[in-house]
């Protein structure tokens, strides 16, 4: 028997938020990029022809949406927040969340300053 893997994803999704450990940056916000990627084992005699067989990556946008509103001191606590809601509505055998702050208060030409958080489950196929 194959191991048959599909991995959905979101990349790059921009959203404006509050999270920061410095009162500052809770109060002026910041621009955050978000990367999220979900792989599912599915049979391989199997072939996914209706969206209930597969994760919806219109409700994965609307979860990090949801999530991101949440002002949170750490990145990683919100990177938390994320995998338990996917892990609540969703089967996966692996998840990366990686939330990038883009310019970083920190005095120096930095781009982004990011967390990533990778989490496997024992799930069964699709």
């Amino acid at each position: 028997m194959k191991n048959r893997y599909f991995e959905i994803g979101i990349e790059k999704m921009s959203v404006f938020a509050f999270h920061g450990y410095y009162p500052e940056e809770q109060k002026i916000g910041k621009l955050f990029v978000l990367d999220l990627k979900l792989s599912f084992e599915v049979d391989e005699n199997k072939s996914i022809t209706q969206l209930s067989e597969t994760i919806n990556y219109e409700t994965l946008s609307l979860i990090l949406l949801e999530e991101m509103k949440v002002t949170s001191q750490l990145l990683e606590s919100v990177a938390e927040r994320i995998l338990n809601r996917l892990t609540k509505e969703f089967k996966f055998n692996k998840a990366l969340i990686r939330i990038s702050k883009t310019n970083p208060p920190m005095g120096l030409d930095i781009k982004y300053a990011y967390i990533e958080l990778t989490q496997e489950n024992k799930i069964g196929k699709y």
